[in-house]
Order: structure tokens, then C-alpha cells, then sequence
């Protein structure tokens, strides 16, 4: 039954990574005026996305064999979210690149501390 759970529990970040890579950045597109949209998109650029990308990072990391692939989704959902919202897509190219380094990093790092700390 615990395989099962961890193919629930997969789906569901899918889900809020969806969320979080294409959802938002759509509905501060739409909906946010054009002052207030360039502040919110840049904070979505430089705090909220690398800051999810770590979070998910540090999830897949503690269990990699369930959940090493959230951290590609993560990148090619901006990526595509990015691809069907703004114009010049070359610039996020570079973000996705970088949004995936830092959710490798952070997934690699949790992976092999919490591996030696359980040596300990």
C-alpha cells in the first residue's frame, strides 16, 4: 500500500507545481495592472520560483528514487508556462536552466546529508 501512496503523493505536486509554474504566473499576467504586474512577475522570477524549486528539491531529495523527476517537471512546466505567456522566450531559457540547478542542488545536498546523517 505505501507504493501506491507515494504515486498519490507524486501527482499531487504535480498538481501544485502546475499550479505554482503556470497558474500564477498566468493570473498576474491577466489580471494585475502593468506597474504592479513587472513587480509581481520579478517576484516570482527571484524569490517564489527558486524558493519552490528548493522546497522541491529538498522533497525529492529525501526520497529520490519516488520523486527525482519533480525538479525537470518543475522546469519544463516554467518553461512552458513561459512559452505561451511572453514573447521574447529565449531569456527563459536561461531561468529554466537555472530554476533546475538549483532544484538538483538542493535535491542532491538533502539526499546526501540525510544519508550521512543517518550513519551518525
Amino acid at each position: 500500500m505505501g507504493k501506491f501512496k507515494s504515486v498519490h503523493v507524486q501527482w499531487e505536486w504535480v498538481a501544485v507545481t502546475i499550479g505554482v509554474m503556470f497558474v500564477v504566473p498566468f493570473l498576474v499576467v491577466e489580471f494585475a495592472p502593468e506597474c504592479a504586474g513587472m513587480l509581481l512577475c520579478m517576484l516570482l522570477f527571484l524569490v517564489v520560483n527558486p524558493t519552490y524549486f528548493i522546497v522541491l528539491g529538498v522533497l525529492s531529495g529525501r526520497n529520490l528514487k519516488a520523486f527525482w523527476f519533480l525538479p525537470v517537471i518543475a522546469s519544463f512546466v516554467f518553461f512552458f508556462g513561459a512559452w505561451l505567456l511572453f514573447d521574447n522566450i529565449s531569456d527563459f531559457v536561461y531561468y529554466a536552466v537555472m530554476y533546475l540547478g538549483i532544484g538538483v542542488v538542493a535535491m542532491l545536498a538533502t539526499y546526501c546529508f540525510g544519508r550521512n546523517k543517518n550513519r551518525i
